[in-house]
Parts: C-alpha cells; structure tokens; sequence
C-alpha cells in the first residue's frame, strides 16, 4: 500500500524487474524472473495503482546478483524484485 501511495502521490511511472538466484538453468531463470515480475504488477493493480502507471515488466534472471550465489543468504537476496521509477 506504501509503494501505491509513492507511485501515485509523487506522479511515477513504473517498470518492475525481476531477478532470480543461480539455481537452474539461464531459461528458466529469466522466465521465473518474469513470473515474479508479473506477480507483482498484479498485486499493484490489485492494490488500486493505475494500469498506465505500470510502464513496463521485464526479467533480469540471474544475470544482475546482489549478492554471491554461493551461500543461501545470498541467493535468498538475489531473489527479488526492483522498481524503476
């Protein structure tokens, strides 16, 4: 509800980035990130933020960690989603 106040009191377009840990193939990767790109506009247009808000939803995969993949802390982090506003 925080997010949906930002984006539509501060007159934001947004387009949400989902990235995913190393587990698994490139492909499926860049598809989960997608899926958990998807899941995220749906619950912004659930929440009452403006299709037209919502400007573009893409996939980074596993290509963009924040984090080593080597540990479960890190690729707890790198499975996540970003806003770019």
């Amino acid at each position: 509800q925080n997010l949906k106040e930002y984006i539509i009191v501060n007159d934001y377009d947004v387009t949400i980035v989902g990235h995913t840990d190393s587990k698994g193939t490139n492909e499926y990767n860049l598809k989960l990130g997608l899926r958990r790109a998807e899941s995220v506009k749906a619950k912004l247009l659930e929440f009452g933020v403006p299709a037209e808000r919502i400007v573009g939803v893409e996939t980074r995969g596993e290509e963009e960690p924040v984090a080593t993949n080597e540990t479960a802390e890190g690729r707890a982090q790198n499975r996540r989603i970003e806003f770019k506003l």
